[in-house]
């Protein structure tokens, strides 16, 4: 998966007309930081949530569920 995520943008580029080449490959990098940034807010509410007692310590079972 992340070979193919490496080549992504050159596809993304070749796939679009000349003139929007610019805006296609920033579109393409705000989606995946948007991508990121969610995947990591949903990473930390699962760690948040299944914690071991009364602690603030992420519990194993939370990053199995990741």
């Amino acid at each position: 998966m992340g070979l193919a995520l490496g080549g992504l943008p050159s596809v993304v580029v070749e796939g679009t007309a000349l003139d929007r080449t610019a805006s296609a490959a920033a579109v393409h990098n705000n989606l995946k930081t948007l991508g990121g940034s969610v995947a990591g807010a949903a990473f930390a509410a699962v760690l948040g949530t299944l914690v071991v007692g009364t602690t603030d310590t992420p519990a194993l079972s939370a990053y199995l569920t990741v």
